[in-house]
C-alpha cells in the first residue's frame, strides 16, 4: 500500500472478506489502485484482506483526523476515515462503494477530462436517472415518492426527450448497480425484486444544473477536489445520510461549476441481509421531507465557488439544522471534518 495510484477505492464492512470485497481487491491492486477498508467494533477482529489498508478499531483511534473523534462507533458515517486517508495518500479520485457490490469492468473506469452525455429536457427539478436506463418502471433511493405515479406515466416519453452534450468539468461518477439496485423498501415491499435486475448499457446522463438527482456511496466515484463535499451526516438515519448529502453536494457542485454524471452499471450487487421494515422505518424522512430538504438548501444564501465550499457547507447545515433535519452536534462534526480537509 506505500505505491501511490491516483485512484482511491474505500469500503467499510462489518463482516469477514466477502466475495465481492475479495474481488474488488484483486482487481483494484492488479490496476495499482488502492483499497482502504474501515472497520468497526462488529468487524471481526482477525479481519485480514490482501491488497489492502485496513483501519482497526485500534488503528482509527491512533488517526490525528479531529473528526475521528466526533464519529459515533457502529455507523456508517466512520467510511469518512476512508475518504482522508485517500487523499492524504494522494489519490485525485476516490471510488466508494460496498462489501456486497462486485465491481464490473466499468467501475474501474478512466476519470475523463470531458464526457459526451444525454441532457434531459425536464420542467422540474428532480431527475429519476433511472428511467434512462431501463425499459421497466424503476426509481432511486431517495426520488420523492409523489413524483412515482407521474413517472410512471411519462417513463416513456421522458427517456426520450433529451439533447447530447459535452461536459467538461465532472464532479460526481454515479455507476448504477444490476443485481439488486438501490432502490427504496418501497419498491422492494412492493415489486419483490429477485436480485437479478439489469439496466441498459446507454449513454452517460447529465444532471442539468438546479436540478437534483439522489445519488449514493455504493458505487461513486468522487473528484477530490470536492473531498469537503463528501461529509456524510451522523444525525440522521442511516438510509439518509448518503442520499441527502448528495442533495447537498449537487447544489455546491453546480454552484462551483462541477457536473454530476449517472453512467451504465459499474457493479453487480449481491445484497447483504436487509430487514426491509427497518429500511423502510429508517426511509421515512426523506419520504415526507426531501422536497422540504430541497426548498430549505436552496433558500440559503450562498458565496459560490470552489474556495468557498467549506462556508458554504456550514450556512447550509446551519440552515437544516434550524429546520430541525440534523441535530445540533452535527456542526461540530462538520467543522472537524473541514478543518481535516483544509490540513490536507
Amino acid at each position: 500500500m506505500e505505491s501511490k495510484s491516483i485512484y482511491g477505492n474505500v469500503v467499510t464492512t462489518i463482516q469477514n472478506p466477502t466475495a465481492a470485497l475479495l474481488e474488488l481487491a484483486e482487481k483494484a491492486s492488479t490496476r495499482g489502485e488502492l483499497l482502504f477498508v474501515i472497520g468497526d467494533r462488529k468487524t471481526p477482529l482477525d479481519f485480514s484482506l490482501p491488497n489492502s489498508k485496513y483501519l482497526s478499531v485500534d488503528s482509527q483511534e491512533e488517526l490525528i483526523f479531529q473528526i475521528a473523534a466526533k464519529l459515533p462507533w457502529n455507523s456508517y458515517t466512520r467510511k469518512m476515515l476512508g475518504y482522508l486517508e485517500a487523499a492524504k495518500a494522494g489519490c485525485q479520485y476516490i471510488r466508494e462503494t460496498d462489501d456486497d457490490n462486485f465491481p464490473l469492468e466499468s467501475y474501474f473506469f478512466d476519470f475523463p477530462h470531458e464526457w459526451t452525455a444525454r441532457e434531459p429536457k425536464i420542467s422540474g427539478e428532480w431527475v429519476n436517472p433511472y428511467i434512462y436506463f431501463s425499459d421497466e418502471f424503476i426509481w432511486p433511493r431517495g426520488y420523492p415518492i409523489d413524483l412515482i405515479e407521474s413517472n410512471r406515466s411519462l417513463h416513456q416519453q421522458l427517456a426520450r426527450d433529451y439533447s447530447e452534450i459535452t461536459v467538461l468539468k465532472t464532479g460526481v461518477v454515479q455507476g448504477l448497480a444490476d443485481g439488486a439496485p438501490d432502490v427504496d423498501a418501497i419498491y422492494r415491499l412492493v415489486y419483490q425484486n429477485s436480485g437479478d435486475f439489469k439496466f441498459k448499457k446507454a449513454q452517460p446522463l447529465l444532471i442539468p444544473k438546479g436540478t437534483f438527482a439522489p445519488f449514493n456511496s455504493q458505487v461513486t466515484t468522487w473528484n477530490v477536489e470536492l473531498l469537503p463535499l463528501m461529509y456524510l451526516p451522523q444525525t440522521c438515519t442511516f438510509r439518509m445520510t448518503d442520499i441527502w448529502r448528495s442533495f447537498v453536494a449537487t447544489h455546491l457542485m453546480h454552484l462551483s461549476g462541477y457536473s454530476l454524471i449517472f453512467t451504465k452499471a459499474s457493479a453487480f450487487q449481491d445484497r447483504n441481509a436487509h430487514n426491509l421494515l427497518r429500511d423502510f422505518s429508517d426511509e421515512v424522512p426523506g419520504y415526507i421531507g426531501n422536497n422540504d430538504l430541497i426548498t430549505a438548501i436552496k433558500s440559503v444564501s450562498l458565496i459560490g465557488g470552489l474556495a468557498n465550499i467549506g462556508k458554504d457547507l456550514v450556512a447550509i447545515y446551519t440552515h437544516l439544522i434550524s429546520k430541525k433535519f440534523f441535530d445540533e452536534e452535527e456542526l461540530a462534526a462538520l467543522n472537524a471534518w473541514l478543518i481535516d480537509c483544509e490540513n490536507l
